[in-house]
């Protein structure tokens, strides 16, 4: 369609200056690197809170005994709470907001609950642990040392970070500067504030003390430039970045809420340091006073950690616990499988911890052992009561969509205050592992032989009894409030012809009311997205990877660098069917070229094959920021295969 959206980026931030060289064990200042990863930038030297390894592990070979499941939670001390969801929007606006969701029948009774529940706070965990709670998608943590501070997480943009770190210092009255930080995981929302809380330089002079996983940097090239342009795309149906806040658009995330100005203000600087101090497994460090056991839980994120400080006995979950929610196994943005057995045994670890109370990065803080116990088993037991349950009866022969509609969580599980239907829901996740085990297929050939895309549409409108009868039946349904039946058949005559507004109108109409009733918000933002889409036209594509800041992707890896260029190339736009060159990146060697309809980029070499050598820089440059083609052959018949055109997509109204 011609009439297009304008709407805002949402990338996902790389990061900035680190050297790639490893110290030695035992370097100055008495710091012990053995077992990590420690880049040039993170120089034990220079930082302001130097790292030291302890031989010693917090984690027991038993789990916490529970004589009763407790529903409810408590939470810490409160230091200060806002009455509106603001977080770091206008205060009269919001409070105003909220009224108007409390009042409306356009939103979901969980999402009015969870819109209470958000609430911007600060919580006190013992003497020195403070989550920074509801200022936006994502809560902080952050840990008082003796000289400086440490944060687990830093938020979506730089903004954010500034200003959660400026009340931290009101409310408080701690002025101590940052000296740590520490990632969760490589989504954005847990690293794209950094600058708010330390500045860049300070880290490029290895100052800081920058730590996470060991594939931190390799998740967040996968994700964030590999298969970045269609993940951003559909995270912004899901996310609700282009619907306005109120009862008739975006309410909450279920795991957090968004504040005017969110998007605008990621546009203004968002920035992810790259780790100087990386593990694989588990680690117990002491930095500035403060001992902590950080340790690998894949769930959420495949480099997903949690922190556990016995001093209090407190877990830094991030978003190893999602939240208040049912655990979302599936997110409908996309990306790879969560495995259920993986994450169920992730929340096995943390209980053998044996936490007391708990900072969580998408919902309230927790206090009390029973709580903890109580919270952590209903987690853990509703993901093994998916997963067994959805292979039991695919063992049965149900297909997928059976699945989803026979399964249940078990009352006293569903029913549990820190498991709300708000984030992740049991018909998601069940299709998710079903799809897992056995992939697309469910077992039936017809999947194999039906016509293809928009000649099945057009037989499906001839045989419904064409276009206007479908309209008609489409506009009785919804006023019957079968919003579900109204959205599938309007689908084929848009297939058929999507210029014809008419059907997309009453298409819209019947997928706004059905995201209404809605209380996953994900399926609530993407219903009502997509009648935006239906109404005005495709949106524009906002991830073109060709308007990344240059200095987000030299800090890539080459074989990251080499993957984000293969999924630009285009083999249509080469007549080639072979041409390789010997190219020397900073001395490492690859095969580099065309193949059999592909871009190649394999380390090593090939006798006899023309050279090329090349820095880095310009590499980078050549193929994913410059407008002027390189002279050599090889090279510029793969700039030209690698240029993206995509201006606008359809998700919905195609």
């Amino acid at each position: 369609m011609k009439k297009s959206i304008i709407a805002l980026l949402l990338t996902t931030s790389f990061s900035v200056t680190a050297g790639t060289h490893q110290h030695e064990k035992g370097t100055a200042c008495n710091t012990d690197f053995s077992n990590v990863q420690v880049f040039e930038s993170g120089n034990a030297v220079n930082a302001l809170a130097p790292v030291k390894v302890l031989d010693i592990s917090y984690e027991k070979d038993h789990y916490r005994p529970l004589a009763k499941l407790k529903q409810t939670f408590d939470l810490p001390k409160v230091l200060w709470e806002l009455d509106a969801s603001a977080g770091l929007g206008d205060y009269k606006r919001a409070k105003a907001r909220d009224t108007a969701i409390a009042a409306s029948d356009t939103v979901h009774d969980e999402l009015k609950d969870f819109q209470k529940r958000i609430r911007p706070a600060i919580y006190q965990l013992g003497k020195n642990i403070y989550q920074m709670q509801g200022f936006e998608f994502t809560n902080s943590t952050i840990i008082v040392g003796d000289t400086g501070l440490i944060v687990f997480d830093t938020h979506y943009n730089n903004e954010v970070g500034r200003k959660v770190l400026e009340k931290f210092r009101k409310v408080t009255g701690i002025t101590k500067p940052v000296h740590t930080v520490i990632y969760s995981h490589h989504h954005p929302d847990q690293h794209s504030g950094t600058a708010g809380y330390v500045k860049p330089q300070d880290i490029a002079d290895g100052k800081i003390n920058v730590i996470a996983h060991s594939t931190f940097m390799e998740n967040l090239a996968l994700e964030g430039g590999f298969a970045s342009p269609i993940m951003s795309q559909r995270g912004v149906y899901a996310f609700g970045a282009m619907l306005e806040l109120g009862p008739q658009g975006f309410v909450n995330q279920g795991v957090g809420t968004k504040y005017e100005g969110a998007f605008e203000d990621r546009a203004k600087g968002a920035y992810t340091a790259t780790p100087n101090l990386t593990f694989e497994d588990k680690i117990t460090l002491s930095v500035d006073g403060v001992e902590m056991e950080l340790f690998h839980v894949p769930g959420e994120a495949p480099d997903h950690i949690a922190v556990y400080i016995p001093k209090s006995g407190t877990l830094l979950a991030g978003d190893a616990i999602q939240g208040e929610t049912v655990p979302n196994l599936y997110s409908i943005r996309g990306h790879k499988y969560r495995d259920a057995q993986e994450w169920m045994s992730s929340v096995d670890r943390m209980r053998r911890y044996h936490p007391t109370s708990m900072t969580n990065h998408h919902g309230r803080a927790v206090d009390g052992a029973v709580d903890m116990e109580s919270l952590l088993l209903v987690w853990r037991d509703s993901l093994q009561h998916m997963e067994d349950q959805t292979i039991r009866l695919m063992n049965e022969g149900q297909t997928r969509d059976e699945l989803a509609e026979n399964i249940k969580l078990p009352e006293q599980v569903a029913s549990h205050d820190y498991l709300r239907p708000v984030r992740g829901s049991v018909e998601q996740n069940v299709k998710n592992i079903y799809t897992g085990y056995l992939g697309w297929y469910e077992g039936d050939p017809t999947e194999h032989a039906k016509p293809d895309f928009h000649k099945r549409a057009a037989l499906y409108v001839e045989q419904l009894g064409g276009r206007d009868v479908i309209v008609k039946t489409a506009k009785q349904a919804i006023d019957k409030g079968d919003y579900g039946w109204a959205m599938d058949i309007t689908t084929w005559v848009i297939r058929v012809n999507p210029e014809d507004q008419d059907a997309r109108n009453v298409k819209a109409q019947a997928m706004r009311q059905w995201g209404f009733e809605q209380s996953v918000p994900g399926w609530r933002n993407w219903a009502l997205t997509g009648a935006m889409e239906l109404e005005k036209g495709s949106l524009p594509n906002m991830a073109n990877l060709v308007g990344m800041p240059a200095e987000k992707l030299y800090e890539l890896d080459l074989e990251n660098i080499f993957k984000i260029l293969r999924v630009k190339f285009d083999p249509e736009k080469v007549t080639t069917t072979q041409e390789l060159i010997n190219l020397s990146v900073d001395g490492s060697a690859y095969v580099f070229g065309i193949r059999n309809g592909n871009l190649i980029a394999n380390a090593g070499s090939i006798a006899g094959l023309p050279s090329k050598t090349i820095s880095k820089k310009e590499l980078v440059d050549t193929f994913f920021f410059s407008s002027e083609k390189p002279a050599d052959k090889t090279l510029r018949k793969v700039y030209n295969a690698t240029r993206l055109t995509v201006t606008n997509m359809a998700i919905v109204g195609r």
